[in-house]
């Protein structure tokens, strides 16, 4: 007799998949490679992006009373 096969497998174009093609096989240094990585750019990019939203959200609104030009400034700061 030929082969026999599972019909469910022949059905669906499937073959059982070798120890190596399966993604839990991967080197162990891909995976925690990737993981610092990742870490690095968040502890770099979270501070940064939470002091960009301070500032911008500090500097919203008008300026104090006294902050205003009083049309001297070009004196004190040495141009005139």
């Amino acid at each position: 007799m030929a082969q026999e096969t599972e019909p469910a497998a022949e059905a669906s174009g499937q073959e059982e998949a070798g120890p190596e093609e399966t993604p839990a096989r991967r080197r162990p240094w891909v995976k925690w490679t990737r993981r610092v990585v990742l870490t690095l750019v968040l502890v770099l990019l979270v501070p940064l992006l939470g002091a960009e939203t301070a500032l911008r959200v500090n500097y919203t609104g008008d300026p104090a009373d006294g902050t205003y030009t009083r049309d001297k400034d070009a004196i004190w700061l040495g141009h005139a």
